[in-house]
């Protein structure tokens, strides 16, 4: 068995910035205080709230069955510590994809998966294997929303899908 939690990442840092967790959104989004990288001295750029969609994986919505588990996990694993930021694009609704690493060298979205919080998103992250690998574990293990007889992807739950 991988102890997928154990590991600790190591991202190309070219664009990655360090941001404060401000606000706990639900068990996939949050928001940062961050001054992301541009040019001129430290003191020029100002910080912003940047709203926050992690990479490679879909929580439950707050109003689904593990939603709230989901956002109490990610809140307690979070809190309003500082992260590093590796933007990995934008998406329809303009919120930062990005993979974020705590001051642990956790993966964030690894953690949720791992820990049976999230699935993997293979709409948006299909080559995201290391988080594939780690919702893996946790559906062998029964964790969190896993312990469900038939747990319903966000996805679907979203399309009204019951």
């Amino acid at each position: 068995m991988v102890l997928l939690s154990q590991q600790t990442v190591n991202y190309n840092p070219s664009g990655s910035y360090s941001a404060r967790v401000e606000r706990v959104i639900d068990g996939d989004t949050f928001e940062i205080a961050a001054a992301p990288p541009a040019p001129g001295p430290p003191s020029v750029v100002a910080q912003q709230l940047l709203k926050v969609r992690l990479f490679g994986i879909d929580a439950p919505e707050r109003n689904q069955p593990g939603g709230p588990q989901a956002t109490k996990f990610l809140t307690q694993w979070m809190g309003k510590q500082n992260v590093t930021v590796y933007p990995m694009g934008t998406d329809m609704y303009g919120r930062l994809i990005a993979r974020i690493v705590t001051d642990r060298s956790k993966d964030v979205s690894l953690e949720l998966a791992f820990t049976g919080n999230a699935w993997w998103y293979t709409a948006t992250a299909p080559g995201a294997t290391d988080i594939r690998d780690a919702e893996l574990v946790a559906r062998g293990e029964k964790k969190a929303l896993w312990s469900a007889s038939a747990p319903i992807e966000p996805w679907r739950w979203r399309q009204g899908i019951r």
